[in-house]
């Protein structure tokens, strides 16, 4: 089985999907019937944060010709997956819009993989700051401990250092 599903849209009005590769199945589960008699069924398993991005990429394809984005699509389990949406625009000899022809790639892994990277990140910063802090608090004892043998090594008499000692308790 193939990891890319080809489809193709009307260009205009519903851009409801005219044709989907039997890869569907393999990745989503859908038979690609279930995409052919509802137009609506594509934009409705698309992840309710990433509708309109997609939307918005329909009227950027219609003024470029070619647009790719990524987004979410539900699986027919329930689960979102990740992919990446090549699409582009057939156009008539007049330059009227006649059809889009598009192919989704799933991009699962590299989104998760993206995500505990970005965690990861985080993490180390927080480790950063945390030992960046803890240095900070030693180099103070160590100038502190500096200075006290400085005194320390000025003074004359056990009074003397006594005096000192207390100064920095």
């Amino acid at each position: 089985t193939s990891p890319a599903i080809i489809y193709s849209a009307r260009a205009t009005r519903d851009h409801g999907i005219t044709y989907i590769s039997e890869a569907i199945f393999h990745q989503f589960g859908y038979q690609p019937h279930e995409f052919l008699t509802n137009p609506q069924f594509f934009l409705n398993r698309i992840h309710p944060d990433d509708r309109s991005q997609v939307q918005e990429g329909l009227q950027n394809l219609l003024a470029q010709n070619f647009y790719a984005q990524e987004y979410r699509l539900q699986h027919k389990a329930g689960n979102y997956i990740w992919v990446y949406d090549t699409k582009r625009l057939i156009r008539s000899e007049k330059g009227d819009p006649l059809e889009i022809v598009g192919c989704l790639v799933n991009i699962n892994e590299k989104k998760l993989k993206e995500e505990e990277i970005k965690s990861l990140n985080v993490t180390l910063e927080q480790e950063v700051a945390k030992r960046t802090r803890q240095l900070a608090n030693f180099n103070k004892d160590i100038t502190l401990l500096y200075e006290m043998g400085n005194m320390l090594q000025a003074s004359y008499s056990y009074g003397d250092a006594l005096e000192v000692i207390s100064k920095f308790i």
